[in-house]
C-alpha cells in the first residue's frame, strides 16, 4: 500500500496472473475497511456492555430511593406535604386568635373579681358593683324591697307594729333582703368562676398553641427529610436516565455496519501487462483517514 498527501491510499499487487493480482488488491481494500470498522465498533461495544453493568447498579440505587420516599410518605401518613403545612398554619393563627381573645377576656374578669373582693374586703355592699347593677333579677328584688319597705310604713301608721298586716310585711321584706344578699353574693361568686375558668381556659389555649408550634417545627423537620428523600429520587432518575440515553447510543454505534472509507476504484484484471510484470490497481477513499487502495 501506497500512501498519499491526500486522503486516498494506493493498493497495489504485481503477480504472473493478472486475475489474482485483481482478487489480492480488492482483498487489501476489503481488509481495510474491515479493520477500520472494527477499530471503530469495538470501543462503543466495550462501552455499551459497560454502560449495561451501570445501568443495573443505578436502577437499584433508584428503587431503593423511591421505596424509602414511599415508606416514609406510609409511615408519615402524607398525602401533600404543602397541604398538609396549610392546614397546620392555618390551626396556629386559629390558636394565636384565641389565646389573645382569652387573654383579653382574662384581664376583664380578673379585674371584676379584684373589685369584687375589694368591696367586700372593706365591708361594703356588693350592691353598687358594676355585675349587680346589670342583673335584672337583682334589680327587680331591689325594687319589690323598696314597695315592700313603703308598705310597711303605710301600714305603721294605719295599724301599727303590731297589726298582723304590719308583721306579715315585716316577714315578706325580711324575705326579700335575704333573696338579694343570697343573689348578690351569687354574682359575687359567679364572678370568681368565671375569673377562674377564663384563667385556666387560657392556659389551656396557650398549652394548644405551644403543642402546635411544637407540631409545626416537627412538620418542618419532616419536610427537610422529606425534602431530602425527594432529591434522592431526582438525582437517582437523572443518574439513571443519562446513562440509559448513552447506552442507546453506544448499543445503536455498537451495531454499526458502515465506516467513513469506501473504495473509488475496485481492481479490475488488465487487458495487457505493465512491464514485465503483469499489475492491477484498486483504490478506496477514507474520509477521515485520508486513504484509498489501487493496484495494478
Amino acid at each position: 500500500m501506497e500512501p498519499s498527501q491526500s486522503n486516498v491510499i494506493q493498493a497495489s499487487f504485481s503477480s504472473a496472473d493478472p486475475r489474482f493480482s485483481a482478487l489480492v488488491a480488492n482483498a487489501f481494500a476489503k481488509a481495510y475497511i474491515d479493520t477500520m470498522l472494527e477499530l471503530r465498533v469495538e470501543p462503543t461495544r466495550q462501552a455499551a456492555a459497560w454502560f449495561d453493568e451501570q445501568l443495573k447498579t443505578l436502577r437499584a440505587n433508584l428503587e431503593d430511593a423511591q421505596a424509602k420516599l414511599t415508606e416514609y410518605h406510609q409511615r408519615q401518613g402524607i398525602v401533600s406535604a404543602d397541604e398538609r403545612s396549610d392546614v397546620e398554619n392555618t390551626r396556629l393563627g386559629l390558636l394565636s386568635d384565641q389565646v389573645a381573645r382569652a387573654q383579653d377576656q382574662t384581664f376583664q374578669w380578673n379585674s371584676r373579681e379584684q373589685q369584687a373582693r375589694s368591696f367586700l374586703k372593706q365591708g361594703r355592699s356588693p350592691d353598687r358593683l358594676p355585675d349587680v347593677l346589670d342583673n335584672p333579677f337583682i334589680q327587680k328584688l331591689k325594687t319589690d324591697l323598696l314597695h315592700g319597705e313603703a308598705r310597711l310604713q303605710e301600714l305603721a301608721t294605719q295599724y301599727g307594729a303590731n297589726h298582723p298586716q304590719y308583721q306579715r310585711q315585716v316577714s315578706e321584706n325580711q324575705s326579700l333582703r335575704e333573696k338579694l344578699d343570697s343573689e348578690m353574693r351569687k354574682v359575687v361568686a359567679g364572678v370568681e368562676s368565671s375569673a377562674r375558668q377564663s384563667r385556666q381556659h387560657e392556659v389551656e389555649l396557650a398549652k394548644a398553641l405551644a403543642a402546635q408550634r411544637a407540631r409545626l417545627l416537627e412538620l418542618k423537620e419532616s419536610r427537610n427529610e422529606l425534602t431530602v428523600l425527594r432529591r434522592n429520587v431526582e438525582s437517582a432518575e437523572r443518574a439513571y436516565d443519562t446513562a440509559m440515553q448513552r447506552s442507546v447510543v453506544s448499543q445503536v454505534d455498537s451495531r454499526a455496519s458502515q465506516t467513513n472509507v469506501t473504495v473509488l476504484n475496485q481492481a479490475f484484471v488488465p487487458g495487457v501487462p505493465s512491464h514485465p510484470r503483469s499489475s492491477l490497481t484498486s483504490s478506496c477513499r477514507c474520509w477521515s483517514e485520508r486513504c484509498s487502495a489501487s493496484a495494478s
